[in-house]
């Protein structure tokens, strides 16, 4: 008799906590707008997700402003590393590609005419940023230009854009643009 009425106890508190743990958590619909500190990230449904996005998984609110404060720094940090994609002698085009940071994983990539004789950078065509090796997080570049200096042995570049980032977070699937960053890195003619 004692055991049925410590089930039953049971049982009773059990239903009556249930409907105020629901009443307690904040749902969230998509569209809404969810503040992380300094940071809005929006709810997101899962066809919102960019093809090749695989959205990071984080359960703790600390740990998603921690990210967001060291992404930040890592989109701001530089540590070059240059990739030429030309060959100088026998193109009057080419492009160089440099890694911003290997942390970040944030690429740059400059399109260039040159002259020969001497050999010098002529006008920059174009240039195209994104990230690599971050799954869970989008590049979007807004602008850039590249001016030629140094008597044509340098390309400096200027591009800005944003990052987001997509997280699976115990608010539901969220998307959280970053601050806008504005870039500078310089090409430098690799003589053959």
């Amino acid at each position: 008799m004692n055991k049925k009425r410590i089930i039953s106890l049971v049982l009773l508190l059990s239903i009556a906590i249930l409907p105020m743990t629901n009443a307690s958590a904040q749902e969230y619909e998509v569209g809404e707008k969810i503040e992380f500190g300094k940071y809005t990230g929006v709810v997101i449904d899962e066809k919102d997700v960019p093809e090749g996005i695989k959205p990071l998984k984080i359960l703790d609110m600390k740990e998603i402003e921690d990210l967001l404060a060291k992404t930040e720094t890592e989109i701001a940090s530089t540590e070059e590393s240059i990739f030429v994609d030309s060959d100088m002698s026998t193109r009057a085009t080419g492009s160089q590609t440099k890694r911003m940071s290997l942390i970040s994983g944030l690429y740059v990539k400059a399109y260039y005419t040159y002259a020969v004789n001497p050999t010098r950078f002529g006008s920059c065509t174009n240039v195209v940023s994104y990230i690599s090796g971050r799954p869970f997080a989008d590049w979007t570049q807004t602008s850039y230009n590249g001016i030629v200096i140094d008597s044509g042995r340098t390309l400096a570049v200027n591009f800005s854009g944003f990052q987001d980032l997509y997280l699976l977070t115990p608010l539901g699937l969220v998307k959280i643009n970053t601050i806008h960053a504005d870039l500078y890195t310089e090409f430098y003619y690799t003589g053959i």
